[in-house]
């Protein structure tokens, strides 16, 4: 079955990757839906063909899709998940095909009705667009269920035929869909790897400051951690930096960046953030830890920093503490930037805190 979900897609990462798939086509999923409601009710005027007069027996049958069509507009602008829509706007075409059933029990000539099923098939293509591949083929097969239910009742006089014309564009459909949805994940990849690359330092990996576009609340210089009860500001810079880029070379000095943003990253966890500052300067916004926590943590960089070996020179780092209270992100950073200035003053390789 492996070969039903989206190629190159991990796992975890499928509902992301449906979830935008549907966001992206959501306008035109909409009016597909409307239009595929409204179009059972142009229907009606066939039956007039049909009957040669005003088809009274089939208004209702042709009309009452607007109920369901009502509850499906009331659904989606409350529910924003695709999964819940994608179901109903599929049951919704399933009404609309078993009003089409229920009109053909009242026609005198039930000829037509394979004409009116293939029609179908292409208004379960245009709500494949917006669908995962595996959803969308098993809502559109229960079509074929409906036909082998209705012609207990209505016993198509071609039904034989209904069969082997339905099939082969159904088959064509979900071979289509499948195409597509590769397609998307070609586009859906490559916005994927451009988000990675403006968010995050090419370098190290770390965040970058584009990251607070995400994270401040808008139109605020207040980080939107509104969750976290308390939240500390970490300044990390790498002592002496130049002379290592001036005595090493600036190779070297890309790797003891690689190495300090590896050694915070292994000592925050999953919800705080690091960025990278400056040249050698690294931002840590850590949330729900207290005053000895954080300090802990700066400590356990500083010591992991100085005691490693895995390049040519010795590095040390400073640091500077301070806790953000609500208001302008700057204040944290300036307040932070003072205890480190206090750090470089007191001889380096070392962590200051404010106040």
């Amino acid at each position: 079955m492996q070969w039903f979900y989206p190629r190159y897609i991990e796992k975890n990462e499928r509902e992301n990757f449906y979830q935008e798939k549907f966001e992206y086509n959501k306008n035109v999923f909409r009016w597909v839906v409307i239009l595929l409601s409204l179009s059972e009710i142009t229907y009606f005027f066939t039956d007039c063909q049909i009957f040669g007069r005003f088809a009274y027996e089939t208004v209702i049958p042709r009309f009452i899709v607007l109920v369901p069509l009502a509850i499906f507009l009331v659904y989606e602008k409350i529910h924003k998940r695709y999964f819940g829509n994608i179901v109903f706007s599929y049951m919704l075409m399933h009404i609309c095909m078993w009003c089409t059933i229920w009109s053909i029990w009242f026609l005198p000539n039930r000829d037509f009705s394979r004409e009116g099923f293939l029609a179908m098939q292409f208004g379960f293509l245009a709500l494949g667009i917006s669908s995962p591949y595996y959803l969308s083929t098993l809502l559109h097969a229960l079509m074929f269920a409906n036909l082998f239910v209705s012609n207990t009742f209505i016993h198509y006089e071609h039904f034989d035929m209904i069969l082997t014309l339905g099939l082969p564009i159904f088959a064509g459909i979900t071979l289509l869909l499948k195409v597509l949805e590769n397609n998307y994940i070609d586009h859906y990849m490559d916005e994927k790897k451009l988000v990675e690359l403006s968010f995050h330092d090419q370098l190290t990996g770390v965040y970058s400051r584009n990251i607070l576009d995400k994270i401040l609340l808008p139109g605020t210089m207040q980080l939107d951690f509104a969750s976290a009860k308390r939240v500390w500001v970490l300044l990390f810079d790498i002592d002496y930096f130049k002379q290592v880029n001036d005595n090493y070379g600036h190779e070297t000095g890309d790797k003891v960046l690689v190495m300090v943003s590896g050694i915070i990253n292994e000592n925050i966890k999953d919800t705080d953030y690091c960025l990278r500052w400056g040249g050698e300067e690294f931002v840590v916004f850590l949330q729900d830890a207290s005053k000895e926590s954080a300090a802990d943590i700066a400590e356990n960089v500083r010591i992991a920093v100085s005691e490693s070996r895995k390049l040519d020179c010795a590095i040390t780092i400073s640091c500077g503490i301070a806790q953000y209270l609500g208001n302008d992100y700057h204040q944290a950073i300036n307040d932070a930037d003072k205890a480190l200035y206090r750090a470089k003053e007191n001889g380096r390789n070392r962590i200051e805190m404010k106040g």
